[in-house]
């Protein structure tokens, strides 16, 4: 093996030194991995008193939705990969929930979407096409709908550039003619 990683010396460094795994791994400029596996070749496990120490390694900090304090691993609050900003999967959900209003302007932006497609009136849209599809919907005020100014029905495509905002009593009026 290239690394000249002795046992004495993983001993004292994993278990005298407590270092993590990968702090082992810096040390000796290897990956994580290969220091996991000189530990099985070796035999060297971490006592309960060491892993119990390592716990104590956590970070209090508040939830982002409720302010409640809870523990987390400090490479979470380091790492914006695995970053920590909520105490459950229920405050993070609750934090992404914008309301009734939202979530039915999703629905009809989905269900017009779908009824374009049955009558295949959906060209083929580039992502910066989507977005705008969807601002329209979502962007669109109380009292107001998203109508196709050439309607599906005689042909118009499900393109931001057929969509307009109407008040409701107009887009009725205006109702496929």
């Amino acid at each position: 093996m290239k690394y000249n990683i002795t046992k004495d010396k993983l001993f004292e460094l994993f278990i005298v030194k407590n270092m993590r795994r990968n702090e082992v791994a810096e040390h000796f400029g290897c990956s994580d991995a290969n220091i996991k596996k000189y530990l099985q070749k070796f035999d060297i496990k971490k006592p309960f008193d060491l892993e119990c120490k390592n716990k104590e390694r956590k970070v209090v900090i508040n939830c982002l939705h409720c302010g409640k304090k809870y523990q987390t691993q400090k490479f979470r609050t380091e790492s914006k990969k695995y970053d920590s900003k909520y105490c459950s999967y229920s405050c993070s959900q609750r934090s992404r929930y914008l309301g009734e209003e939202h979530k039915q302007k999703i629905r009809n932006e989905i269900a017009a979407r779908r009824r374009a497609r049955i009558k295949n009136q959906t060209p083929k849209l580039s992502g910066d096409e989507k977005k705008k599809l969807q601002e329209y919907y979502l962007n669109c005020p109380k009292g107001y709908e998203v109508d196709h100014i050439v309607p599906l029905s005689k042909g118009g495509l499900h393109h931001p550039n057929n969509l307009q905002i109407l008040t409701k009593t107009e887009n009725r009026k205006k109702w496929c003619k």
